[in-house]
């Protein structure tokens, strides 16, 4: 899988979830024949999303319930809901109903995954677990959580007004630049970089204000995840990064993550290798939505100096159409 699926992983969207009462009530949506007398099919249109880079995804994943009378039932369970292209229409099969005698409460995340372990935890926020992030960087997929969206039988009956979900990025994206001291003319190449002792899966909710992850039960990942250069890369002042789109990461503590460095270093004709290793990580705790960059200078007594790590989140940017839009 090459960098644009592993794009996938960052995204702040905003989808609209809407319900036609009849044919006439928004002319993005019209009620199949098959429809039943007196329903509304619920549908969904994406055409106000927002996020930072490049139009990817085409998927999200929907999760819904609907309680009546104190009992509650799944109506979407991790549903996938697609753009199609001809129709310019969110689409998805079978349709679902609505009840207008119950409470529907609903959550999403994106992209699709048929895999996934989605649902709801018992305080009703939408929950992901057993998420795993690749070890191959460059075929990784990330995770986009919604906040969560109820809908409610009131006084007037139930609110079947447009519902948006928001989705907020769920991993943290890092990577690493390796530069070299100013008044260092030998020239150096980077081998690889190798950063191990982290935790690579875990369980997360969105509780309607921020993603909160859960790693307690997740084992150490002592492999890590490297650099997958062909060749040794020079190192420049200017400084070479790591991986060209950053790797993506749960959010955890930072505390016991180590760094590996292997470089060469080229000296009045002969070459001598180097290998650091232990290296700590500056800084706070990695959070979801985060871009970290951390920046190693190699100085001329062979020692590696780690300074606080660049910290920015995704840019917001408007877009439309319908395509869920991600950096």
């Amino acid at each position: 899988m090459d960098s644009i699926m592993k794009k996938t992983a960052f995204i702040i969207g905003l989808i609209s979830l809407l319900t036609a009462c009849n044919s006439g009530s928004d002319d993005r949506f019209m009620e199949l024949p098959d429809t039943p007398a007196g329903k509304a099919s619920i549908s969904f249109d994406g055409a106000r999303t927002r996020a930072s880079l490049n139009t990817i995804s085409s998927t999200f994943a929907l999760y819904g319930t609907a309680t009546d009378a104190g009992n509650t039932s799944v109506v979407f369970n991790n549903q996938k809901i697609e753009y199609n292209n001809e129709s310019t229409l969110w689409v998805y099969s079978p349709l679902k109903y609505w009840n207008t005698q119950a409470d529907h409460k609903f959550g999403a995340y994106a992209p699709y995954n048929s895999s996934r372990n989605f649902s709801f935890n018992p305080e009703g926020f939408p929950m992901i677990t057993g998420f795993m992030v690749s070890q191959n960087v460059d075929n990784q997929e990330s995770l986009l959580l919604s906040h969560p969206v109820d809908r409610e039988v009131r006084a007037g009956g139930l609110d079947m007004s447009p519902v948006v979900f928001t989705f907020d990025p769920a991993l943290t994206r890092i990577n690493f630049r390796i530069k070299k001291e100013s008044s260092l003319t030998d020239a150096l190449h980077l081998n690889v970089l190798r950063m191990y002792n982290l935790k690579s899966s875990g369980n997360c909710t969105h509780n309607g204000n921020r993603i909160i992850w859960d790693t307690s039960s997740a084992p150490t990942n002592t492999f890590g995840y490297s650099t997958g250069f062909t060749n040794p890369q020079e190192v420049s002042y200017e400084g070479i990064i790591a991986w060209e789109d950053g790797a993506l990461m749960v959010p955890q503590q930072i505390s016991g993550i180590t760094v590996y460095l292997s470089y060469t270093r080229r000296h009045n004709d002969l070459t001598y290798s180097y290998d650091k290793d232990n290296i700590t990580l500056p800084g706070a705790d990695w959070q979801p939505g985060q871009q970290i960059t951390y920046v190693l200078t190699l100085k001329p007594e062979n020692y590696i100096e780690i300074g606080e790590p660049i910290v920015e989140p995704w840019i917001d940017s408007p877009s439309g159409g319908g395509t869920i839009i991600v950096n």
